[in-house]
């Protein structure tokens, strides 16, 4: 993800198992560091969640919400662009 954030790409989407969406807004090493993600992304309004991935190498992914709908994720996704995250991606 890394490398497609680097080359300008802002989203990719799928429908994940529980016919919902979510939006991911960072990838950590440590939890610390999500933590503080998650800490600004609070003071502006969302509330977001972290959760451990193991492959290919453990990670810390925020991510935001579970949304019923590609449409209703996409306008979470705008406000945090406003907000100053603009590079996030629709899952």
């Amino acid at each position: 993800l890394k490398e497609l954030a680097s080359k300008g790409f802002n989203a990719s989407s799928y429908k994940n198992s529980k016919n919902s969406f979510s939006l991911k807004v960072g990838q950590f090493k440590n939890l610390k560091a999500a933590q503080n993600l998650q800490d600004k992304l609070s003071i502006k309004g969302f509330l977001s969640e972290s959760r451990r991935a193991e492959e290919p190498v453990k990670t810390y992914i925020v991510q935001l919400g579970v949304f019923p709908s590609r449409e209703k994720a996409l306008l979470t996704k705008e406000k945090l662009a406003r907000a100053g995250y603009p590079k996030t991606f629709l899952r």
